[in-house]
């Protein structure tokens, strides 16, 4: 047994939680069904692998420009809470282990995460329904949350029980919700439907953007076919737009909080706004240009995936696989979270709520340039404001307001919850209490 739980313990943690080394070898393995020339797979390793280090790598610039000023905006408005971020309670799951608590969850959500992956697999090959959940730090953070959620309701189970319980509810997430946001919008305008998105925004991002169509909003008015005179066209590049965007987000931030709070370690504050925007830019397009490698080496590879293990397998990436598809669109969703969270943060905060949701940078722009990019798709740039701002109201504040106290005996006085599928968790969860009367 000890073997068996080492050898699965180094199968998680060694490649299903390394994002470029485990889609490198999935399109290595694509190519090599595909019946490609040794040189030719292990190209097809290389670029995909260092797509998604490309893409880590932006993403992490984004956050480094972005996080001293969205923590700032906390600072500014003074509000203490429930922080909605996956990273710190994820650090607090791991902490759950004997002799302090009666299941090992370190080991009982990567046993998830692996059970998890594996019944995702037999379902595309068996059924209909082809999606393939490839998002490895979601598979994971869906894996630990379902794991911490079981062990709770259910204290006399043990951990395989724990294990098949959490496993099965994480497999359903990540199977079925992709799909579902594929058929309501993302097999319309992803190029060919080869693909479709494996995040947290998907389901509601297709579900509002079909909601904005129903309002009036039309498809044809997207940003990205905004036509601009000749005199401005250089705005309407999104290199461009990303950074006078940026700085009409930072520089209210820093005015807000004055030299004395803004982070700027003694250089002038507004200047220090002026380059973490250009940061912020440079951050997308490291992005951008990972994503456009990554998916150039993917899509072919996961064509021999699909015609001979799993035919018609359809995988479902990362959010920032569509930012290409739709840059302008990104950049307006963003824009719109920027200036939604924090003022339901304010408004809750001022009404009187016991716990006011905060979200972080990384939440307020990851999530809400796929929502942009999906009402945009659907409903035009007036669509992309619209899922935006309701993404961000409903799926990452309200709904985390409900999470919360179904988990928040655990965590004790942490203040911290996953920032992402709370309308799931909250369903779930609740349903959990509801059989078990905890």
């Amino acid at each position: 047994m000890a073997e068996v739980t080492d050898f699965l313990v180094f199968i998680v943690q060694q490649i299903l939680l390394q994002g470029p080394l485990f889609l490198g070898l999935v399109a290595a393995l694509g190519a090599i069904l595909a019946r490609k020339r040794p040189l030719e797979v292990l190209e097809t390793f290389t670029k995909a692998a260092a797509g998604i280090a490309v893409i880590s790598a932006g993403s992490g610039v984004l956050v480094g420009a972005f996080k001293p000023l969205g923590d700032l905006m906390v600072k500014v408005f003074g509000f203490e809470g429930l922080i909605i971020w996956n990273i710190p309670s994820w650090n607090y799951a791991l902490t759950l282990a004997p002799p302090s608590y009666h299941i090992n969850v370190p080991l009982a959500g990567m046993m998830t995460l692996a059970l998890a992956f594996v019944l995702n697999l037999i379902a595309a090959r068996l059924t209909p329904i082809k999606t393939v959940y490839l998002t490895p730090h979601f598979m994971n953070f869906i894996a630990v949350a379902n794991t911490v959620a079981v062990s709770w309701y259910f204290p006399e189970a043990d951990l395989l029980t724990v294990v098949l319980i959490a496993a099965v509810a994480a497999f359903l997430m990540e199977w079925l919700v992709p799909e579902i946001a594929r058929r309501l919008s993302t097999k319309y305008w992803i190029p060919e439907g080869a693909y479709t998105v494996g995040h947290a925004t998907e389901l509601f991002g297709a579900v509002y953007g079909r909601v904005a169509q129903s309002l009036g909003m039309k498809p044809e008015e997207s940003a990205e076919k905004v036509k601009v005179p000749d005199e401005l066209k250089a705005i309407a590049d999104y290199v461009v737009m990303s950074l006078i965007i940026s700085l009409g987000m930072f520089i209210p931030i820093v005015l807000a909080a004055g030299p004395e709070l803004t982070p700027s370690g003694g250089m002038n504050y507004i200047l220090y706004a002026v380059v973490q925007a250009i940061s912020f830019t440079a951050g997308v397009v490291v992005l951008i240009t990972g994503v456009r490698l990554f998916i150039g080496a993917m899509m072919p590879a996961f064509k021999g995936i699909s015609e001979r293990l799993i035919p018609g397998a359809i995988p479902a990436y990362d959010a920032p696989v569509i930012f290409p598809l739709g840059p302008r669109a990104m950049l307006i969703g963003a824009a719109t979270t920027l200036v939604t969270a924090p003022l339901i943060t304010i408004i809750m905060g001022l009404s009187g709520f016991p716990v006011v949701p905060v979200p972080v940078a990384i939440s307020i722009f990851f999530h809400g340039s796929t929502w942009g990019i999906f009402g945009d798709k659907m409903a035009g740039w007036k669509g992309a404001i619209f899922t935006a701002a309701l993404g961000m109201a409903t799926e990452m504040l309200l709904a985390s307001l409900v999470v919360y106290p179904l988990v928040g005996p655990l965590f004790g006085k942490g203040f911290t919850w996953m920032g992402d599928n709370n309308v799931f968790y909250a369903l779930w969860f609740g349903l959990l209490k509801l059989i078990t009367g905890r």
